[in-house]
Protein backbone atom coordinates (compact mmCIF):
# COMPACT_ATOMS: atom_id res chain seq x y z
CA UNK A 1 0.00 0.00 0.00
CA UNK A 2 2.60 1.98 0.54
CA UNK A 3 3.93 2.12 -3.06
CA UNK A 4 0.91 3.68 -4.61
CA UNK A 5 0.04 6.02 -2.33
CA UNK A 6 2.45 9.53 -1.63
CA UNK A 7 2.50 10.22 1.87
CA UNK A 8 -0.36 13.35 1.50
CA UNK A 9 -2.53 9.80 0.90
CA UNK A 10 -3.20 10.86 -3.06
CA UNK A 11 -2.59 8.23 -5.52
CA UNK A 12 0.91 7.81 -6.75
CA UNK A 13 0.00 8.16 -10.53
CA UNK A 14 -2.03 10.80 -10.30
CA UNK A 15 1.07 12.83 -8.52
CA UNK A 16 3.18 11.75 -10.94
CA UNK A 17 0.83 13.09 -13.73
CA UNK A 18 0.68 16.50 -12.13
CA UNK A 19 4.34 17.14 -11.74
CA UNK A 20 4.94 16.12 -15.16
CA UNK A 21 1.79 18.46 -16.15
CA UNK A 22 3.30 20.94 -14.33
CA UNK A 23 7.08 20.44 -15.79
CA UNK A 24 5.49 20.36 -19.65
CA UNK A 25 2.95 23.55 -19.26
CA UNK A 26 5.86 25.59 -17.33
CA UNK A 27 8.55 24.93 -20.03
CA UNK A 28 8.83 27.46 -23.02
CA UNK A 29 9.87 25.77 -26.31
CA UNK A 30 13.41 25.08 -26.90
CA UNK A 31 13.84 27.31 -29.98
CA UNK A 32 14.15 31.00 -30.14
CA UNK A 33 13.51 33.14 -32.92
CA UNK A 34 15.75 33.85 -36.19
CA UNK A 35 16.34 37.12 -36.99
CA UNK A 36 16.08 37.41 -41.01
CA UNK A 37 18.93 37.50 -42.99
CA UNK A 38 19.50 40.53 -45.27
CA UNK A 39 22.05 40.26 -48.14
CA UNK A 40 21.34 43.18 -50.51
CA UNK A 41 23.75 40.88 -53.31
CA UNK A 42 21.51 38.09 -52.89
CA UNK A 43 18.14 40.07 -53.07
CA UNK A 44 19.44 41.62 -56.45
CA UNK A 45 20.50 37.99 -57.98
CA UNK A 46 16.95 36.71 -56.89
CA UNK A 47 15.59 39.46 -59.23
CA UNK A 48 17.22 38.98 -61.80
CA UNK A 49 16.63 35.28 -61.27
CA UNK A 50 13.07 35.80 -61.28
CA UNK A 51 12.96 37.96 -64.47
CA UNK A 52 14.60 35.32 -66.50
CA UNK A 53 12.37 32.54 -65.43
CA UNK A 54 9.39 33.52 -67.18
CA UNK A 55 11.91 33.96 -70.24
CA UNK A 56 13.61 30.75 -69.98
CA UNK A 57 10.27 28.44 -69.26
CA UNK A 58 8.45 29.71 -72.61
CA UNK A 59 11.49 29.37 -74.13
CA UNK A 60 11.90 25.77 -72.90
CA UNK A 61 8.01 24.95 -73.31
CA UNK A 62 8.15 26.17 -76.97
CA UNK A 63 11.00 23.90 -78.07
CA UNK A 64 9.02 21.34 -76.29
CA UNK A 65 5.66 21.85 -77.98
CA UNK A 66 7.95 21.90 -81.51
CA UNK A 67 9.58 18.35 -80.47
CA UNK A 68 6.40 17.06 -79.57
CA UNK A 69 4.78 18.24 -82.73
CA UNK A 70 7.51 16.75 -84.58
CA UNK A 71 6.89 13.41 -83.19
CA UNK A 72 9.21 13.04 -80.04
CA UNK A 73 8.35 11.07 -77.05
CA UNK A 74 6.98 12.53 -73.67
CA UNK A 75 9.87 10.85 -71.95
CA UNK A 76 12.20 12.15 -73.97
CA UNK A 77 10.46 15.90 -74.49
CA UNK A 78 10.04 16.12 -70.56
CA UNK A 79 14.25 15.54 -70.22
CA UNK A 80 14.87 18.18 -73.18
CA UNK A 81 12.63 20.65 -71.76
CA UNK A 82 13.97 20.42 -68.30
CA UNK A 83 17.92 19.90 -69.55
CA UNK A 84 17.02 23.62 -71.33
CA UNK A 85 15.86 25.04 -68.11
CA UNK A 86 18.81 23.65 -66.29
CA UNK A 87 21.55 25.25 -68.82
CA UNK A 88 19.83 29.11 -67.99
CA UNK A 89 20.49 28.29 -64.27
CA UNK A 90 16.75 27.20 -63.06
CA UNK A 91 17.51 23.59 -61.54
CA UNK A 92 14.34 23.27 -59.83
CA UNK A 93 11.92 22.59 -62.62
CA UNK A 94 9.02 20.03 -63.27
CA UNK A 95 7.70 19.41 -66.67
CA UNK A 96 4.42 17.58 -66.96
CA UNK A 97 3.28 16.38 -70.57
CA UNK A 98 0.07 15.33 -71.09
CA UNK A 99 -1.37 14.47 -75.03
CA UNK A 100 -1.10 18.05 -76.47
CA UNK A 101 -0.29 20.21 -73.34
CA UNK A 102 2.73 20.97 -71.55
CA UNK A 103 3.15 22.43 -68.57
CA UNK A 104 6.70 23.85 -66.66
CA UNK A 105 7.00 25.38 -63.35
CA UNK A 106 9.95 26.90 -61.54
CA UNK A 107 10.01 26.88 -57.98
CA UNK A 108 11.20 30.52 -56.46
CA UNK A 109 11.30 29.96 -52.95
CA UNK A 110 9.09 29.83 -50.01
CA UNK A 111 8.02 33.17 -50.02
CA UNK A 112 7.39 33.44 -54.11
CA UNK A 113 4.65 31.29 -56.19
CA UNK A 114 6.22 29.07 -58.57
CA UNK A 115 6.58 30.22 -62.15
CA UNK A 116 4.51 27.99 -64.58
CA UNK A 117 3.92 28.64 -68.12
CA UNK A 118 1.25 26.07 -70.23
CA UNK A 119 2.07 25.58 -73.79
CA UNK A 120 -0.58 23.58 -76.22
CA UNK A 121 0.87 21.76 -79.32
CA UNK A 122 -0.36 22.60 -82.13
CA UNK A 123 -0.67 19.86 -85.03
CA UNK A 124 1.74 19.96 -87.39
CA UNK A 125 3.10 17.75 -90.65
CA UNK A 126 5.73 16.10 -90.14
CA UNK A 127 9.19 18.33 -91.23
CA UNK A 128 12.12 16.72 -89.96
CA UNK A 129 14.34 19.27 -91.46
CA UNK A 130 12.42 21.87 -88.39
CA UNK A 131 13.10 19.17 -85.85
CA UNK A 132 16.75 18.64 -86.97
CA UNK A 133 17.18 22.24 -86.73
CA UNK A 134 15.84 22.36 -83.22
CA UNK A 135 17.65 19.85 -82.41
CA UNK A 136 20.75 21.35 -82.89
CA UNK A 137 19.78 24.57 -81.09
CA UNK A 138 19.23 22.53 -77.92
CA UNK A 139 22.93 21.30 -78.69
CA UNK A 140 23.99 24.83 -78.20
CA UNK A 141 21.93 25.70 -75.43
CA UNK A 142 22.83 22.67 -73.38
CA UNK A 143 26.92 23.80 -74.40
CA UNK A 144 26.33 26.83 -73.22
CA UNK A 145 26.87 28.73 -76.53
CA UNK A 146 23.63 30.64 -76.94
CA UNK A 147 22.17 33.04 -74.49
CA UNK A 148 18.09 32.59 -74.40
CA UNK A 149 17.43 35.95 -76.01
CA UNK A 150 19.60 34.32 -79.04
CA UNK A 151 17.87 31.26 -78.73
CA UNK A 152 14.28 32.79 -78.84
CA UNK A 153 15.23 34.54 -82.33
CA UNK A 154 16.69 31.21 -83.85
CA UNK A 155 13.53 29.78 -82.36
CA UNK A 156 11.45 32.36 -84.32
CA UNK A 157 13.34 32.10 -87.63
CA UNK A 158 13.21 28.31 -87.07
CA UNK A 159 9.12 28.42 -87.01
CA UNK A 160 8.65 30.56 -89.80
CA UNK A 161 11.15 29.37 -91.93
CA UNK A 162 9.50 27.90 -95.19
CA UNK A 163 9.72 23.92 -96.00
CA UNK A 164 12.70 22.57 -97.81
CA UNK A 165 10.54 20.89 -100.44
CA UNK A 166 7.20 21.88 -102.17
CA UNK A 167 4.34 20.16 -100.58
CA UNK A 168 3.79 18.39 -104.37
CA UNK A 169 7.21 16.62 -103.47
CA UNK A 170 6.49 15.38 -99.71
CA UNK A 171 3.25 13.82 -101.10
CA UNK A 172 4.91 12.26 -103.85
CA UNK A 173 8.03 10.89 -101.76
CA UNK A 174 5.29 9.60 -98.90
CA UNK A 175 3.26 7.55 -101.99
CA UNK A 176 6.87 5.92 -102.75
CA UNK A 177 7.78 4.81 -99.17
CA UNK A 178 4.09 3.48 -98.71
CA UNK A 179 4.76 1.85 -102.32
CA UNK A 180 8.28 0.46 -101.28
CA UNK A 181 6.82 -1.20 -97.63
CA UNK A 182 3.88 -2.70 -99.45
CA UNK A 183 6.47 -4.20 -102.13
CA UNK A 184 8.79 -5.66 -99.44
CA UNK A 185 6.27 -7.32 -97.82
CA UNK A 186 5.25 -8.69 -100.94
CA UNK A 187 1.95 -7.51 -101.66
CA UNK A 188 0.98 -7.26 -105.54
CA UNK A 189 1.21 -4.48 -108.03
CA UNK A 190 -2.70 -3.58 -107.50
CA UNK A 191 -2.11 -3.08 -103.60
CA UNK A 192 1.37 -1.40 -104.08
CA UNK A 193 -0.33 0.59 -105.97
CA UNK A 194 -3.30 1.42 -103.43
CA UNK A 195 -0.86 2.21 -100.92
CA UNK A 196 1.02 4.58 -102.82
CA UNK A 197 -2.30 6.47 -103.53
CA UNK A 198 -3.95 6.24 -99.84
CA UNK A 199 -0.30 7.74 -98.55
Amino acid sequence: MELIRDRAGRPWRARQREILSRIVRETDPPTGTLSRITDPERSERDDAYNERVGEVLDLAGNIGAILMASGTPATATMDQVAAIAAAYGIERCEVDVINTTIHVAAYRGPTSPAATTLHIVQARSMDFSRLAAVDRLIGRIRAGQVSSAQAREELDAIITAPHPYKRWIATLAWGALAFATAGTLGAGLLVCLVSALSA
